[in-house]
This record gives structure tokens, C-alpha cells and sequence, in this order.
């Protein structure tokens, strides 16, 4: 099957999902074992295939745009459906984001999921141990 000019690479979209959840190019590198320029490259891609921005660079990092949801959404359903070829698929996997303080994270957090992941082999988390306000639209943060 041979894509059109214009339609999006899978790379490029599962790229960008990274770097929407993450909120930054470097963070998405390194989960995907890619270097900062190969993500801003596919990224790059995608917008012009899709015909405008996906992700806008913010103080805090990068924020997805209206165009950018709606290539969420389909990537997540990209995702979703290629898990489904996986051998268990009753297993718990996948990728969770968590920010919390420091001494919750250190004392209750670290042990907790370390006690998952021992369960649940699959399952990747990822802990972000920071006192800060909490944020309505944090991108890449699954729970705070």
C-alpha cells in the first residue's frame, strides 16, 4: 500500500504522541531511542502533512493545539488497536504519567509502583517528583 504525499507517516504520529504526552521534544528522544532532532523532524512531518501546527512551545514545555488533538485522538487509537496484537492481552501495560510532591512521591509513590511493575512487567512509569501548582491543561501528566 503506498501513501498519498500528503498523509502522515506512522512514525511521525506515534513520534508526536510521545511528545504530546511528555510535553518535550527531549523527553519523547529519549522513550522512543531517538535523538531531539529525529523528533522535531517527524513532528515537523506531520504538521506538513496534516497542514499546521500540532504542538505550540510554552514556558512549560510543548502544549497540543486544536489540530494537535485531533491527531491524539487517532494516534491513541493507532496505539490502542496495535496492543491488541500483543500475546497477554488481559495484561496490565502501557506507559503512566504521575506528578506529585517530593516526600509523597519518595515515601509513598516509589515503593507502590515498584510493587506494580513487579506484578505487571508491561506496565512502564513514569514519576514526576516536583512541588508545584497544579495545572489544568498539563500536557503529559496522566495523574497529579
Amino acid at each position: 500500500m503506498a501513501l498519498t504525499p500528503g498523509e502522515p507517516q506512522l512514525d511521525a504520529l506515534m513520534t508526536f504522541l510521545a511528545a504530546a504526552r511528555l510535553g518535550r521534544y527531549t523527553a519523547a528522544a529519549e522513550v522512543l531511542g531517538v535523538t531531539h532532532s529525529t523528533v522535531s523532524r517527524r513532528i515537523a512531518s506531520l504538521e506538513e502533512a496534516m497542514g499546521g501546527r500540532v504542538l505550540v512551545r510554552t514556558a512549560g514545555g510543548w502544549v497540543v493545539t486544536p489540530l494537535g488533538r485531533r491527531a491524539v485522538a487517532v494516534a491513541e487509537r493507532i496505539e490502542s488497536t496495535l496492543s491488541e496484537l500483543s500475546a497477554d492481552g488481559d495484561a496490565v501495560q502501557g506507559m503512566v504519567r504521575i506528578a506529585a510532591p517530593d516526600a509523597f512521591t519518595s515515601t509513598f509513590l516509589v515503593p507502590a509502583m515498584t510493587d506494580l511493575q513487579a506484578r505487571h512487567p508491561g506496565l512502564a512509569v513514569e514519576l514526576i517528583a516536583a512541588t508545584q501548582r497544579v495545572r489544568q491543561n498539563r500536557s503529559g501528566v496522566d495523574l497529579e
